[in-house]
This record gives C-alpha cells, sequence and structure tokens, in this order.
C-alpha cells in the first residue's frame, strides 16, 4: 500500500491552550486551541502538532477510513487582524496510529502520514485538500 506525507494548509497558529506532551514520540496534544489569522480553504488544516478536518471530511474520516483517529472539539478563535466574522466549522482530528501501518498515522516526529484511500476521502468530501502538500512516503 503507498503511502503519503500530507502536510496541511496552515491558515492560523496553534493557540496559547494548547496542551501538548512532548515528552512522547510523536509529541502527544491533549487540548487543542487553534487560532485562524486567515480564511482556510482546504478541509484539512492545522499547525504545528494540531490537525483539524471540517465537519464534512470529519465524517467521511469516521466512514471511509481505517486507522486510529478521533476527532474532537477544539478551541477556535480568530486573530482580530484576520478579518474573520464567524470561526470557521472545524473539529480536532487526532491521530493515534503509527505511518504507514494503516491509512492514517503518524510518523516520529510527528507529520501525518496517509493511504492513497485516506488521501481519497480528504480529497473527495469537505473542502479537499488542494493547499497540502503531498509527497510520497519511503518508510
Amino acid at each position: 500500500m503507498d503511502h503519503w506525507i500530507v502536510i496541511p494548509e496552515q491558515p492560523g497558529i496553534v493557540g496559547e491552550r494548547t496542551v501538548v506532551d512532548t515528552s512522547t514520540h510523536p509529541p502527544t496534544v491533549d487540548r487543542a486551541h487553534f487560532v485562524f489569522t486567515r480564511p482556510p480553504v482546504d478541509g484539512l488544516i492545522g499547525a504545528g502538532p494540531l490537525l483539524l478536518v471540517d465537519r464534512e471530511a470529519a465524517e467521511a474520516l469516521e466512514d471511509n477510513v481505517f486507522g486510529e483517529v478521533s476527532l474532537h472539539s477544539a478551541d477556535l478563535d480568530t486573530d482580530p487582524a484576520s478579518g474573520l466574522v464567524h470561526v470557521p466549522d472545524y473539529v480536532w482530528c487526532q491521530v493515534h496510529g503509527e505511518a504507514g501501518m494503516l491509512d492514517i498515522g503518524l510518523t516520529d516526529d510527528g507529520r501525518l502520514v496517509a493511504s492513497g484511500q485516506a488521501l481519497l476521502v480528504l480529497h473527495t468530501f469537505g473542502g479537499g485538500i488542494e493547499n497540502a502538500t503531498i509527497t510520497e512516503w519511503n518508510a
């Protein structure tokens, strides 16, 4: 099964209320806070150790992807300079799986690795992943 490294669009920054356990590899996010600095385009977005997906992509991942992924609420804010009036509707996508083992996983340094099936789901549902950087992953 081919797998790909996916670096999502980054329309914001990790917020100060994010709680990360850096004693684990990859680091474990225990609480997610994301601050939008511009409007997002894609359905998969992120910054640092945080991954967020829009509602449609979240439902599609739950229905179509085999991996250790759990979806949670996140603290979402907008930077006043962003011009955003409403906070976009995204959920925190916590990935627990190891890269290359199932459809979605993380490398030891926290990069997202997705199978072709997972990429198809992310391209098809929600806002897509047109602004993500996708490169072949070599285990």
